[in-house]
């Protein structure tokens, strides 16, 4: 299995936010969910695209720091995104969850490069997913 981690650290507004990049090889039964630290709650998320039938899906999974899962919640959207439109929106949408439900500070897990590098950025943003990215960095 290849595998790392890299946590990145951004601080905005009222929601301390760390995003945390998960990359792994495709060997992915020796994966297991790594705990947030006591006192946060670990978000995990993803977006699938069905281009047949012109939508996404979205899961959300907040955990606590012994793994009892806190909220959840899905959703199909009709429409047809970039994948990394697709997991922006899903970052935002879990993060907009966990203000919603109270579940905060919250680290959020993330299989997305580009996305993450944007949303830990300082610089401006011209991909197509920008302003969904920008709406992130504003919570």
């Amino acid at each position: 299995m290849i595998g790392y981690q890299l946590d990145l650290i951004l601080l905005r507004g009222r929601l301390p936010l760390t995003i945390q990049l998960a990359m792994t090889g495709y060997n992915r039964q020796h994966i297991r969910w790594k705990a947030p630290m006591v006192g946060m709650y670990k978000l995990n998320k993803d977006a699938a695209l069905d281009m047949r039938q012109l939508c996404v899906g979205m899961g959300l999974a907040i955990r606590d720091h012994a793994g009892n899962v806190m909220a959840t919640s899905a959703q199909r959207i009709d429409a047809s995104f970039t994948p990394q439109l697709a997991e922006a929106i899903a970052i935002l949408r879990g993060l907009q969850f966990a203000i919603e439900t109270g579940l905060f500070p919250i680290l959020v897990e993330s299989d997305a490069l580009e996305v993450v590098n944007l949303v830990n950025s300082a610089s401006e943003i011209s991909a197509d997913f920008g302003l969904v990215v920008c709406d992130i960095k504003d919570l």
